[in-house]
């Protein structure tokens, strides 16, 4: 499975880092890409979930994680806006 985090706090390379090499400590749990205020990760949910682990970045020390909603993996139907004409 893969869930987005929304981190505040980090603003550079550091930052990247140290959440990184935390979130690679977490069992069932690897980083896809992180960037300055966001991680995509891939985990095992037998292992844990993505609030668990917005929970153990905290515990690092970024001071603000929210787990982002996944989107529903199938496309929203397109409406054709003049009725099909």
């Amino acid at each position: 499975m893969e869930a987005t985090l929304k981190i505040e706090g980090m603003t550079c390379e550091h930052c990247v880092r140290h959440v990184t090499d935390a979130l690679n400590e977490i069992p069932g749990v690897k980083a896809l890409r992180v960037i300055v205020g966001q991680a995509i990760v891939a985990y095992d949910p037998s292992q844990t979930t993505p609030e668990s682990i917005a929970t153990a970045l905290k515990d690092v020390g970024a001071p603000g994680v929210s787990v982002v909603p996944q989107l529903n993996a199938k496309a929203p139907e397109q409406k054709n806006c003049c009725g099909g004409h």
